[in-house]
């Protein structure tokens, strides 16, 4: 019960409350739960003010995870990534990003960088 309470802490951000949860219980299982929570809400973080590095650096590390599962999130990441770049007003270093980091994704899914679709 003590590690079901901590981690639903966690989940909602709250990590002392967590913690303080785990050291008075002495539940050392959820301290490896309370790290991928960390990771979430910094990733989400910095997402909220624009910049997705943090998620794209772990859906790099993630990329043979997430094939398993037919996710395609790294290819919308790096087109947001893209048409972020873009948008600054960089023709050039838009090219060489998507250059860099959409011609990987080109053999599966050149119609639709082509037009532009939903991934």
């Amino acid at each position: 019960v003590n590690q079901t309470v901590a981690n639903h802490f966690y989940r909602q951000g709250l990590f002392d409350l967590g913690d303080r949860i785990v050291n008075e219980a002495g539940e050392p299982k959820a301290i490896a739960i309370r790290s991928q929570f960390f990771e979430m809400h910094q990733i989400l973080k910095a997402m909220r003010i624009g910049n997705l590095e943090p998620t794209l650096k772990w859906a790099c590390i993630n990329r043979e995870k997430l094939k398993q599962n037919g996710s395609n999130i790294e290819l919308k990441l790096h087109w947001l990534q893209f048409v972020e770049i873009l948008h600054r007003g960089s023709l050039s270093d838009s090219l060489h990003y998507a250059r860099a980091y959409l011609t990987p994704f080109a053999t599966l899914h050149m119609e639709k960088i082509q037009k532009n679709k939903n991934f």
